[in-house]
């Protein structure tokens, strides 16, 4: 368990948590720039809170949950070469709140695991070359006053979505809602 530290500076910029980080608030904060090669933020273990208000970008995954995340929040910019926000077969993420951008060359977001509630909110969005939103796991709702578009799916759904409410935007080139 990680209470409160000095900052933590890796050379490639990256955090990868395979215990657990907690804190009284947030677990981690990211309040500037991380920047790497592969995943930047690779959860292996468990988080009790990530809250993104700067930069998370780089050439593979910006944020990879292998582990238990039981809340994720954006409100600056987490962006992947190829992932935005990925979450493995064996993640779980509780509340996941965007109120920022997330972005990927191919998703935004890729799901194979389990996310609890997707929360994306007015004026923000979630994009992708291929798919905004590529889900092969379960998500039990998701809320959508913002953009989920893409190039090819707005939302590409192999999995499970128990409920999804729009008030926004969900489009792309090709189809916006694949299920």
């Amino acid at each position: 368990t990680l209470g409160s530290v000095a900052p933590i500076s890796a050379p490639d910029g990256t955090l990868i948590n395979q215990g657990t980080l907690s804190g009284k608030a947030t677990g981690v904060a990211v309040v500037s720039t991380i920047s790497g090669n592969t995943a930047n933020v690779d959860v292996l273990g468990s988080l009790a809170v990530f809250q993104n208000t700067g930069v998370i970008s780089n050439s593979s995954d910006g944020f990879a949950d292998n582990g238990t995340v039981n809340s994720l929040g954006n409100s600056g910019a987490i962006s992947g070469s190829i992932i935005g926000v990925g979450v493995g077969k064996n993640g779980v993420i509780s509340s996941l709140s965007n109120a920022g951008s997330i972005a990927g060359s191919s998703y935004g977001l890729f799901n194979e695991g389990s996310i609890a509630s997707l929360t994306n909110t007015v004026g923000e969005t979630i994009s992708g070359g291929k798919d905004a939103l590529d889900n092969q796991g379960a998500i039990t709702s998701i809320g959508n006053d913002g953009s989920i578009g893409s190039g090819t799916h707005g939302i590409y759904n192999q999995g499970d979505i128990a409920t999804l409410t729009n008030s926004g935007l969900i489009g792309s080139n090709d189809t916006g809602l694949f299920n």
